[in-house]
């Protein structure tokens, strides 16, 4: 398991830490490199294959990486997996030069980034252009599944220059990646007024891909900016004196100067410095302008730790922030602070950040300038309390000291519309031993100074959101919605005219639903619209407020007739009948008259209601002149009239059989009917020497309809019969061993009758194939049907013998071996075989049973046309026969529960042809 690791997390798996990692802030070209937390495995992460390593959810980690060849520059891919989505971010790792004559080098430059990504495993059919951002957030993705990512860097030309490897990543379901805060609000049902799926507030700010605010080195220095050793400050001077200077700022803050000498700046912001760079020139020269900028920025090392995605030393520009750091960082954890983050100089007292300041307002005053050897700790959240309901910002909070329930308030952004002023709902862990609710005025709550303690859930909750004072009315009308009530609202008040109604309006009946305010039971009154309008005041009814009023369509209320179609047409069946309708109208509905149809002659079948009594009327017509409309052949139709168009007589589209196995040229053939198996077979090329004519198998589409509806009775009735066994066996008192072996045999019953449930009969005929010359004329030589299918198959070489002998299987034929010898040849009858109801199947289906045997040692066999022995023992096993024998049935008081109930499905299985599945 362990080589299907990456090795990133192999060795941190080993370890058992992560080495602190050196982030560069320097600029486009600038990079970091990622390490994999301490302890997370292939396994730990979450919907990954043992072999495809994903993403932790909520850190930032190294994907499972595939190797490619060494590009120019290699771009190095993390990613955070969230619900339906992966925030990804990525940074150039230079692996080579470019070289020119001159001997100078300098690494591509990338100007734009590219991203594709597609299904693990699959191309990577899905690509991006995202610019010159290092950061991405792929979303509407399938949680669950691993999603493969690699990003491609192109040059000013739009040169590929950049590559990363394939990267995989699986997101993952919402509840998955929940912190352990977001749980705590979560774990119980949710409130009245408001739901408890909240998020914490703040931190989604640093998800959103790397840079959030940018890269210092990218931000151009002010006049306040503190000129320190490591800057590079560019002199330019115009006027009588044109010169062009780029001077360090050395350790001690000096700069030194071509011709004037050294210049301190030690201590000096930049306006400052470019003050004393103009006196100390002014010195040397005169009537000339001076221009001082910062061509490069020193550089200062500082440290983030603490509850940070991604802890360790960066390298920061002067200009750096303590935002810029943390945004290098992956930002705090859902486990860390942000209101309480400390900044610690090496000289001086430390200085506290509250994040909720930029995030609530916008204001970057406490945004705390680095210096050199500082050190960023953010420590674990503090006391959260979680405000939902109607309030515009619902989310989980953290609290600094001293603040209450009117800042909780501000936090969320104030009421929604919907919001009930008058109660705030608190809901708490009272004594860390049980919860309670606080319910507290909102005058209380915006006044300040109500108290609240870590964990609390305050809910505001919404109005009552029932619309009051109204009615509605909806249904088939052209203006549908609410309308104001009033006292002594009817109807005619919303329906005045047929103008307000729409086409197909059912106009007999409408109704008024209404609950009542006392007992909420709903009622219904209905009324006319027709009557309504017409100035019918019983149906003008008196509306209360809430009511609803419902008119209905044509369509759903009112009574539609029919006509029905059958016979040789593309779609029969019924269709809605329209005034004026005739016998062309509905076969031209129902797709045409198909190719059999008899256009000689039609019938059209009416039926006449006269009070209580129905007479039946046959109408004859001739369908072509119906068709072309001569004549009154082309009837007008009446509702529920039926019309049946009648098959050419001797019509058969398709009447194929089907001839497989060893023909000379098996296939299928078309015949003609009154034609018999001779003839098809003689088409067929006759018979090839491997033919195996005792054991044709012949089935028909007739027969296996017969046999599927004797197979569903028979089932039906041994059910019955087993229900029947089970009452008589529940009425006895036995012994256990008695009981538990009556219960095994009904049990296998069961499973039997479920086992021929599930079974497909074939339909097979016991047909004798005899040569051709010989089967011209026979018995057997039948009328073919549609369907048909005959299968010869070649010459068997074993003898098969089934169900309770020692060792059931099939053995070599060996020419007039009687019964006996393969009985010996198997180990012989087992104890609980039943020795009286032996059968031996023949290989053209028919069956010959130990039960015919005679009182005389020989008899004949009409169907075998010779003398057998009465001895079933004796009796000769032909090639393909196969011999079977029953189990013993299990008699208790007279009832035998495990009958021979194989013997009894012989008879239909053998023809069927799954004579098999019995002993399966």
């Amino acid at each position: 398991m362990l080589r299907n690791l990456p090795l990133l997390a192999l060795a941190c798996l080993c370890l058992g830490a992560s080495a602190p990692v050196t982030y560069p802030l320097l600029g486009a070209q600038a990079g970091r490199t990622l390490s994999r937390p301490a302890g997370v495995t292939g396994n730990a992460l979450r919907g990954a294959p043992p072999s495809a390593a994903g993403a932790v959810p909520g850190a930032a980690v190294l994907g499972r990486q595939e190797r490619s060849p060494e590009p120019e520059v290699e771009l190095l891919i993390e990613g955070v997996v969230g619900d339906g989505e992966v925030r990804l971010a990525w940074h150039p790792k230079p692996t080579r030069r470019l070289s020119f004559e001159n001997g100078e080098s300098m690494v591509p430059e990338v100007r734009s980034y590219l991203l594709l990504y597609g299904l693990e495993p699959g191309p990577l059919d899905q690509q991006v252009e995202v610019g010159s951002q290092k950061g991405y957030r792929v979303t509407h993705l399938e949680n669950g599944e691993a999603y493969q990512f690699r990003v491609v860097g192109l040059d000013a030309l739009q040169q590929e220059v950049a590559k990363s490897p394939v990267v995989v990543f699986t997101p993952v379901a919402k509840e998955e990646v929940r912190s352990a805060v977001e749980r705590r609000f979560a774990e119980e049902e949710v409130a009245p007024g408001g739901g408890r799926e909240l998020t914490q507030f703040g931190y989604d700010l640093f998800a959103e891909g790397a840079g959030g605010l940018g890269l210092a080195g990218q931000v151009a220095a002010g006049p306040d900016y503190a000129v320190g050793p490591g800057d590079l400050l560019e002199l330019f001077l115009w006027g009588q004196v044109d010169a062009d200077y780029a001077v360090p700022v050395e350790p001690d803050g000096s700069i030194h100067i071509p011709k004037v000498g050294v210049v301190s700046l030690a201590g000096l912001t930049l306006a400052q410095a470019r003050e004393r760079i103009h006196a100390a020139l002014a010195r040397q020269y005169s009537r000339f302008h001076l221009s001082v900028t910062l061509k490069h920025l020193r550089t200062v090392q500082v440290y983030v730790v603490g509850e940070v995605a991604h802890p360790g030393s960066y390298e920061v520009t002067g200009l750096g922030t303590a935002f810029d750091a943390l945004f290098a960082a992956g930002g705090p954890t859902r486990q860390g602070s942000l209101r309480s983050i400390t900044l610690r100089h090496l000289e001086g007292a430390p200085e506290k950040i509250d994040l909720y300041t930029f995030l609530m307002t916008g204001d970057r005053s406490g945004d705390l300038r680095l210096r050199q050897g500082d050190t960023l700790f953010v420590p674990v959240i503090g006391p959260t309390v979680g405000v939902t309901g109607q309030v515009k910002r619902p989310a989980i909070y953290e609290l600094a000291g001293g603040e209450s329930l009117k800042e909780a308030l501000a936090f969320s952004g104030g009421l929604t519309a919907h919001a009930d002023p008058r109660e705030v709902s608190i809901e708490r862990v009272e004594g860390r031993l049980r919860r309670v609710v606080e319910e507290v005025s909102w005058e209380a709550a915006v006044a300040g100074g109500h108290p609240l303690q870590s964990g609390d859930l305050v809910t505001v909750r919404a109005i009552y959101p029932a619309v009051e004072g109204r009615v509605e009315l909806t249904g088939e009308v052209k203006q549908p919605g609410r309308y104001p009530w009033h006292a002594g609202m009817r109807i005619s008040d919303l329906l005045q005219s047929r103008d307000q109604l729409l086409p197909h309006c059912f106009l007999d009946y409408a109704e008024v639903r209404r609950v009542d305010p006392e007992t909420l039971k709903e009622s219904v009154i209905s009324f006319s619209p027709e009557r309504l309008l017409a100035g019918r005041k019983q149906d003008d009814i008196v509306l209360l407020d809430q009511d609803t009023i419902r008119l209905y369509s044509e369509k759903e209320l009112a009574r539609r007739d029919f006509v029905e179609v059958r016979g040789e047409v593309a779609e029969p069946g019924r269709y809605p009948f329209l005034p004026g309708m005739r016998i062309r109208d509905l076969i031209y509905q129902a797709g045409n008259l198909t190719r059999a149809a008899y256009l000689g002659e039609g019938e059209l079948t009416r039926l006449h209601v006269a009070g209580s009594e129905t007479t039946t009327e046959r109408i004859y017509f001739n369908v072509a002149d119906a068709l072309a409309g001569r004549g009154d052949h082309d009837q007008p139709l009446a509702p529920n009239d039926q019309l049946f168009i009648r098959a050419v007589p001797d019509w058969s589209a398709a009447r194929v059989v089907h001839v497989e196995g060893e023909v000379r040229f098996p296939g299928t053939y078309t015949f003609r009917r009154g034609e018999r198996i001779s003839e098809v077979l003689e088409r067929a090329g006759g018979f090839t020497p491997r033919a195996f004519l005792k054991g044709a198998v012949f089935t028909r589409d007739s027969v296996r309809e017969i046999q599927e509806e004797r197979l569903n009775s028979f089932i039906q009735e041994q059910e019955q019969e087993l229900l029947r066994q089970s009452a008589e066996v529940a009425k006895q008192t036995l012994q256990s061993g008695t009981a538990a072996a009556l219960q095994q045999a009904m049990q296998d019953k069961q499973k039997l009758l479920e086992r021929l449930r599930a079974t497909q009969v074939k339909g097979r005929m016991v047909v004798r194939i005899l040569p051709l010359e010989e089967l011209r004329g026979s018995p057997y030589d039948l009328e073919l049907e549609e369907g048909d299918t005959i299968t010869m198959p070649p010459i068997p070489s074993s003898v098969t013998v089934l169900g309770r002998v020692y060792n059931p299987t099939a053995l070599l034929y060996e020419v007039d071996k009687p019964v006996s010898y393969y009985l010996a040849r198997t180990g012989g009858l087992r104890e609980d075989a039943d020795k009286k109801h032996l059968y031996l199947v023949r290989a053209d289906g028919t069956v010959i049973s130990r039960a015919q045997h005679r009182d005389f040692r020989w008899w004949w066999s009409p169907g075998e046309h010779r003398w057998s022995s009465g001895r079933f023992a004796g009796l000769p096993v032909e090639r393909g026969d196969t011999l079977l024998v029953p189990e013993e049935p299990i008699t208790v008081g007279g009832l035998s529960i495990a009958k021979d109930i194989s013997q009894i499905l012989a008879n239909i299985f053998v023809a069927a042809g799954n004579l098999k599945f019995l002993f399966q």
